[in-house]
């Protein structure tokens, strides 16, 4: 199966390059800029340059772009901002690729960090509050009791399952 995986600068991606090649896949890796750690990678077989995820409109369209030349059987978005550029550009990308993409709200709803503090009383930070690399994903404190961060997890849990996602 060869897989393109997105995001390719983010450690996300090189964790998931590696795991799908040892499962015996040919993977692809997306990249917004150079050096990108997943490029660097023995499992990334080919390396693709894109506008990173965050400009999520250029991101799809040079995905796209990159698939007019090749077939892939699927597409792995590595991060918050390449999934969330897939769901609301999906109509420019190839169909079969997007089978397991949820829609549009589902995807919205997920990424909501207000929904979550909101739905399930969990507060959260963008990932960016750390610094570049933290693009697309969410930090949480974890200086509380044990007691309290079960609590928390369970909470986010079960937002999540009532969420379908």
């Amino acid at each position: 199966m060869l897989v393109l995986v997105t995001d390719g600068e983010d450690r996300a991606a090189l964790a998931a390059c590696r795991a799908l090649a040892r499962a015996g896949h040919t993977v692809a890796v997306a990249a917004g800029r150079r050096p990108a750690p997943a490029h660097s990678s023995r499992a990334c077989a080919t390396r693709l340059y894109v506008p990173r995820s965050l400009a999520a409109e250029e991101f799809v369209s040079g995905l796209a772009t990159a698939l007019l030349t090749t077939t892939y059987d699927a597409l792995l978005p590595a991060s918050d901002a390449a999934l969330l550029a897939l769901s609301r550009f999906r109509e420019r990308l190839p169909s079969p690729l997007l089978l397991g993409l949820p829609p549009r709200d589902a995807i919205a709803r997920s990424l909501s960090k207000l929904a979550l503090l909101e739905e399930a009383g969990v507060a959260c930070l963008s990932g960016t509050s750390f610094g570049e690399f933290g693009e697309g994903y969410l930090r949480f404190s974890i200086a509380n009791s044990m007691e309290n961060l079960g609590k928390a997890l369970e909470r986010v849990q079960h937002w999540v399952s009532q969420k379908g996602l």
